[in-house]
């Protein structure tokens, strides 16, 4: 959506003090916005969140699907992720007691892939005290207690983390946003990269790069056609084992708007075609500056100026990010 302002407010800071950033502008100044189409998209409700957990796609209830289980394995994406699974994952425990899984054999796992590592301090942020008081919460390491499962037809080494392979049931929250290599993330990305080895990191994001350093014809931003990374990443998913996946839509605040549960992979390709139109954003053309915001990707501000360095004129211009 295209609308012109002279001041503007942008969110800063997720998880770290939740501020904000407001930038006036000079009255000479032609300044337009342009937000995504879902960036005003309403928080989903405790209900909504219900129904699907109960009605999931492709895929039994988990309580159904988990009757038997004598342990189960919740995966959360970290810090980089506006995800809030503290809204999702009592839920998910309440399906698990009543499958019959012991409360005691049940952890949680943090799908970092090759993040940093995090702290107690990040893992109350995303599950609250009273899940990391009474559950096992650990990140995962992509260098060690990783066992080995497979090789995709990709030739990418299937390495994962040993706890979790360990469980009889596993459950993944996370959420679909843009992505630069897979398309979207999401789906099968909370075990890989979440919870893969190094090797398996690095080998299954090389099928999006060529030998020059670019990106492969079938990759990119949205683009889910024929992505070898994606399939290369459903493969994996599917030796895994992973049982039940639940992925969120969010809007320009990181709240959570929309949610999509059930098989891994049927989930993921149904919200992705949410997706397609709730992220979509009409590009400035030929503009002195830009402005743009990363903030939860503030990590990774480089991901942000990609997507803006081609509404800049062709004599150059100047791109500011915002965290």
């Amino acid at each position: 959506m295209r609308e012109e302002v002279s001041e503007y407010t942008f969110p800063t800071d997720l998880w770290y003090g939740e501020g904000e950033v407001s930038v006036e502008f000079p009255e000479n100044w032609t300044v337009e916005k342009y937000d995504m189409k879902g960036h005003k998209a309403s928080t989903i409700s405790k209900e909504d969140i219900r129904k699907a957990i109960e009605d999931p796609i492709g895929s039994r209830p988990i309580e159904e699907d988990a009757e038997g289980a004598d342990s189960a394995v919740i995966l959360f994406d970290d810090m980089t992720r506006p995800t809030d699974p503290k809204k999702v994952a009592p839920l998910v425990l309440e399906k698990l007691e009543e499958a019959g899984v012991p409360e005691d054999s049940i952890r949680f796992i943090m799908a970092q892939g090759a993040h940093r590592t995090h702290s107690r301090y990040d893992f109350a942020k995303k599950l609250g005290e009273d899940i990391i008081d009474n559950y096992p919460v650990f990140p995962h390491n992509p260098f060690h207690n990783c066992v080995r499962i497979d090789t995709t037809s990709f030739g990418t080494p299937v390495e994962i983390n040993a706890d979790f392979m360990d469980c009889d049931y596993k459950i993944g929250i996370g959420s679909i946003i843009p992505h630069p290599q897979c398309g979207y993330g999401g789906g099968g990305k909370i075990v890989v990269p979440g919870v893969s080895s190094m090797e398996t990191i690095r080998k299954n994001h090389l099928l999006s790069i060529t030998p020059r350093g670019e990106l492969t014809s079938d990759a990119g931003w949205g683009c889910c056609d024929s992505n070898t990374h994606k399939q290369d990443v459903e493969e994996m998913v599917n030796m895994s084992g992973l049982d039940f996946k639940i992925d969120f839509l969010l809007n320009c605040k990181g709240q959570m708007t929309d949610i999509f549960s059930g098989d891994p992979i049927e989930e993921h390709n149904k919200g992705i075609r949410k997706a397609k139109k709730h992220y979509k954003t009409k590009k400035a053309k030929s503009v002195d500056i830009v402005i743009a915001n990363a903030y939860c990707k503030a990590n990774e501000a480089g991901l942000v100026i990609s997507q803006v360095e081609d509404t800049l004129k062709k004599s150059g211009g100047t791109i500011t990010s915002s965290y």
